[in-house]
């Protein structure tokens, strides 16, 4: 999962690398959890922009597109939480990739939601298919923002 943190789409050597998916993801968009990981720029380029996420109206009144060689696809924010890498008491969120089976489906869901810094209006059902978006935030090194979202439609 870090091969693209400081590389471009082109393999070539990047600092600011690329946004890209999970390993254990498959491309086709067919797990129930997808995640992709972005650096947070000051530009806002890549994620530099989803801590907006952490506003109740920015979240509830915004969709997310994904767009892939197969189409667009929309996603609607369920929550948006921190997660601190430091502590002893960890939330591995990027474990929950892949084919889940539904209890693991709404423990990622209700883990997610209880987290969230915000109150979202949508949740996810089993069957769900949900878009993580994971980036570094700027309270610490070691911290992480994610933003869950389900597909629309």
């Amino acid at each position: 999962n870090e091969y693209y943190l400081h590389r471009s789409v082109r393999k070539e050597e990047l600092f600011a690398g690329s946004v890209f998916m999970d390993y254990y993801n498959s491309p086709d968009l067919k797990n129930y959890n997808t995640i992709l990981y972005g650096h947070n720029m000051r530009d806002g380029s890549m994620f530099g922009e989803l801590e907006k996420f952490n506003d109740a109206e920015f979240l509830n009144g915004h969709t997310i597109e994904y767009t892939t060689l197969a189409g667009t696809a929309s996603y609607q924010p369920i929550a948006a939480f921190y997660v601190d890498l430091s502590g002893g008491n960890v939330w591995e969120y990027w474990n929950s990739v892949g084919a889940l089976d539904e209890r693991g489906f709404n423990t990622l869901v209700s883990t997610a939601r209880q987290r969230s810094v915000v109150d979202a209006s949508a949740s996810a059902s089993y069957g769900d298919k949900l878009l993580m978006l994971s980036t570094c935030s700027y309270g610490t090194s070691e911290q992480r923002f994610v933003v869950l979202a389900k597909k629309m439609g």
